[in-house]
């Protein structure tokens, strides 16, 4: 009767380590899942925080013998150049602050017009 009663304790002992074992990978499977569920939160509220409204693009400057128009530098919102009389704006008239928190294009330059009758077409 002790034989029997050692056998059924090392059955009971198997079992008790398969129950642990299916728990464990269970567990490890669970901790995954979250892992990958916190890794992503991190870098959704990352995205979030930086294109929040706080978020902007650097002070873009007025170009030499030039203006810039427009005070608010956030994601989405416009600056605008314009030129001094006898000068051109060779560039971009317009850049917008992206996503990525930098300018669209090229920052915009005036280049001095030969013929001075020219100058008032940059400001119309």
């Amino acid at each position: 009767q002790e034989c029997s009663s050692t056998h059924d304790l090392l059955n009971s002992l198997r079992q008790v380590e398969k129950m642990l074992a299916i728990q464990e990978t269970s567990y490890q499977q669970g901790l995954r899942s979250l892992r990958k569920k916190i890794s992503a939160m991190h870098n959704s509220t990352m995205v979030a925080f930086k294109t929040g409204q706080n978020a902007s693009c650097p002070k873009p400057e007025a170009p030499a013998h030039g203006r810039r128009l427009g005070r608010v530098f956030s994601m989405g919102h416009e600056v605008h150049f314009l030129c001094k009389p006898g000068y051109e704006l060779i560039g971009p008239q317009t850049r917008v602050c992206l996503e990525s928190l930098k300018w669209s294009g090229q920052q915009p330059m005036c280049r001095r017009l030969n013929n001075t009758s020219n100058s008032l077409a940059s400001f119309s």
